[in-house]
């Protein structure tokens, strides 16, 4: 195991690197200077399928070593974003704001990198296109539901006249029946 410290947003981050080269962040650090509970990060970070979350031995600022959670440097930046900015202390707030529309600018670079929204509209109109599709499908359904509902309550009366019917026919058949073989 390695120790190293990188600077991140006028702080610093202790980066613990494994065997196999993997670089770690602990979690409680992070946790205290956004005044977040870590329990609760940790918990959050463990049922996540998004993060590769670990407990690991890492020197402390005192020098002394520690069993902490980690999780992958690689994975800092999408477990910040998931943070709720109303919830860290006032004093963090503003700077985990700043970070976190940082990430919504680096991921929109990233995926339109030339800039543009043209590929953003394309997916936008085929959603769009297939929503609209689903409301003229639904609006179909309806109206054939109510042409259906319409027709029920046409039949209805005239099936139980119907039924009415075929009662006092079988009543007479059975009457007739009787009489015949009295």
């Amino acid at each position: 195991m390695q120790t190293s410290y990188i600077q991140f947003h006028d702080n610093v981050l202790t980066v613990v690197t494994d065997q196999a080269g993997q670089q770690f962040v602990a979690v409680r650090p992070i946790c205290d200077a956004l005044g977040i509970q870590h329990q609760r990060q940790n918990e959050k970070l463990g049922s996540d399928p998004r993060f590769n979350r670990i407990h690991m031995a890492t020197v402390g600022p005192d020098g002394r070593i520690r069993e902490m959670s980690c999780i992958p440097l690689s994975q800092v930046n999408g477990w910040l974003y998931t943070i709720n900015v109303n919830k860290v202390l006032p004093q963090a707030r503003e700077k985990l704001l700043t970070y976190q529309r940082e990430c919504q600018d680096v991921l929109f670079r990233h995926f339109m990198p030339n800039g543009t929204t043209s590929e953003l509209m394309q997916l936008m109109t085929a959603f769009g296109v297939r929503q609209l599709r689903l409301e003229e499908h639904t609006e179909k359904l309806d109206s054939r539901v109510a042409r259906l509902e319409e027709e029920n309550a046409q039949l209805k009366p005239s099936l139980q006249l119907s039924a009415s019917a075929a009662g006092t026919a079988l009543y007479a058949h059975k009457h007739t029946k009787k009489l015949r073989s009295n």
